[in-house]
């Protein structure tokens, strides 16, 4: 058998419990955005025009910080809002379009 290892029970179980966040989480911690020439579309939620910078929540309910190309597409845009933004390879805001959302239907029993 080999030498005993210096960690407790408690320092690999965290050790390799840390490793795995990592993993799952990714690099960033965030949504990974989509690739090339793709966009993304869900509601606004905050708008920093002098920074460039813009939150949204997307459509499949993960966070998204963006950056914009520049302030022009964001002066038509408010929070609350739905979008559908155009990114770039870089994962930057080139157009950001409103959209409008279908309600989706409401049944109604007859009883």
């Amino acid at each position: 058998m080999g030498r005993p290892s210096r960690l407790g029970k408690g320092s690999a179980l965290a050790i390799g419990f840390a490793g795995l966040l990592v993993v799952a989480l990714g690099a960033s911690g965030q949504a990974s955005l989509p690739t090339a020439d793709q966009s993304i579309q869900g509601i606004i939620l905050r708008i920093d025009a002098p920074r460039l910078y813009l939150s949204l929540r997307a459509d499949d309910g993960h966070h998204v910080d963006l950056t914009s190309a520049n302030v022009d597409a964001m002066r038509t845009v408010r929070a609350g809002d739905h979008v559908r933004v155009e990114l770039d390879e870089h994962g930057i805001a080139l157009n950001i379009n409103k959209t409008v959302l279908v309600p989706r239907p409401i049944f109604y029993s007859r009883g």
